[in-house]
């Protein structure tokens, strides 16, 4: 019987890091979009580029 391969802890932990980031990233971003959202579409009216949103 094959048994499977496990991860490494240090290899785990570093997924988790990884992870973590990208979720504060994605987080930081939505977060300033949220706070600037409307700032941010006037500046795309005004460049008429509000139809690629």
């Amino acid at each position: 019987m094959k048994t499977s391969p496990s991860i490494s802890t240090p290899r785990l932990m570093l997924y988790a890091a990884l992870a973590l980031g990208a979720s504060v990233a994605t987080g930081l971003t939505f977060a300033a979009w949220f706070n600037n959202s409307d700032s941010i579409f006037l500046s795309l009216i005004n460049a008429g580029l509000a139809w690629c949103m």
